[in-house]
């Protein structure tokens, strides 16, 4: 029997750590607070993140996805507060969802009324191009 123990995985051209392509782990991830002036605490494979306006964001991907069918998901909260629910991506319509970037909101009290959250985790699996 054999076995493979290593620290790291270097890239071919000893530059870099291997990149995760065409396997099942998160391709981007992140842990992000949503309240008062939004800041990413800690991310993978996103360029930027961006507040779009109260609750809602725009995730950019380090590397584009194959097609706009990937797949997110994530959790959203804010001490102490009752919120409408868990984070929506995309936010309204497929357009919310390119190769590049997605859109989404981290909770919605009622129709259309977005509210900031404190907590919030996204995370994207899929192919990339």
């Amino acid at each position: 029997m054999s076995e493979l123990r290593a620290d790291t995985i270097t890239a071919s051209d000893g530059t870099s750590p291997v990149t995760l392509t065409k396997q099942s782990a998160a391709k981007a991830w992140i842990n992000f607070d949503g309240s008062g002036t939004a800041a990413a605490r800690d991310s993978f494979g996103l360029s930027s993140f961006t507040d779009l306006q109260v609750g809602e964001y725009r995730h950019t991907f380090t590397s584009s996805f194959a097609n706009n069918d990937y797949a997110s998901s994530g959790t959203s909260r804010r001490p102490g507060v009752s919120s409408g629910g868990p984070p929506q991506i995309p936010s309204d319509s497929d357009a919310d969802m390119t190769t590049s970037y997605a859109d989404g909101y981290t909770a919605r009290i009622s129709d259309g009324v977005n509210i900031d959250q404190e907590y919030n985790n996204v995370i994207f699996h899929g192919d990339l191009a």
